[in-house]
């Protein structure tokens, strides 16, 4: 009898193969061309059952013929019954679907929503670390400085100065008489002929030489006043 005894073989059990996840997809349009088949099955239920009631209504209650009729359409009508329950089972199981889609597509809208702030964060902290905040703070006095000397600068630019008043009345008439002559002297043949004087004969006569050695005697207040009214030198 052996001393020990024989150890019976290790059995490996095969771990089944991960399944596959379900496309979503694919699956909705399973249940939509499910769907679209009953709806054709039943629909072809109904006329079954339409042609039945027409040859019913034409033959005699009783009848073989009229019996057979009966039958198909009960027939007909159960098939249409189980139809009717498979139609509303699965436009449920297609509704549960379409729920879960939204809602699988809201949680990857979130994760992408979530991916994009994470990123601008991210993009934004870079940004600031650019950005020195007492650098810009600097540069707004400075501006602010550059402004204040410019503002000075134009104030200084503008000002006026005081030119005493050592002028009197009769110095400023005096003036005033000054610069009237010497504007009509200077004017000399530039007086408009509107106000050119009226007695000034035809050139080349002795009594035009005359007057024009007469009026250029004159002085400048009495040309004026001649050629105003007439050469009588008498205001009106």
């Amino acid at each position: 009898m052996p001393l020990f005894k024989k150890e019976a073989p290790v059995q490996y059990v095969t771990a089944p193969a991960p399944r596959a996840p379900v496309n979503m997809n694919v699956h909705e349009h399973n249940m939509e061309m499910r769907m679209g088949s009953l709806e054709s099955k039943l629909r072809k239920c109904d006329e079954d059952l339409a042609l039945y009631k027409r040859e019913m209504q034409r033959l005699k209650p009783g009848s073989p013929q009229y019996e057979m009729y009966k039958q198909r359409a009960f027939r007909v009508l159960k098939q249409k019954r189980v139809y009717q329950k498979q139609f509303e089972q699965t436009g449920k199981q297609q509704f549960n679907m379409d729920q879960m889609k939204f809602a699988k597509e809201q949680v990857q809208d979130a994760q992408a929503s979530v991916s994009m702030m994470k990123d601008a964060n991210k993009a934004m902290q870079k940004d600031m670390n650019n950005i020195d905040l007492d650098e810009v703070e600097d540069l707004h006095d400075e501006m602010e400085e550059m402004l204040m000397d410019a503002s000075a600068i134009t104030d200084t630019l503008g000002r006026t100065y005081d030119l005493g008043d050592g002028i009197t009345d009769a110095d400023l008439e005096a003036e005033l008489d000054n610069v009237e002559a010497e504007l009509f002297v200077g004017a000399g043949a530039g007086v408009p002929s509107y106000i050119q004087p009226s007695y000034v004969p035809v050139a080349g006569s002795a009594q035009a030489a005359g007057s024009n050695a007469q009026h250029a005697n004159m002085d400048p207040i009495a040309q004026l006043e001649a050629a105003q009214f007439g050469g009588s030198g008498q205001r009106r």
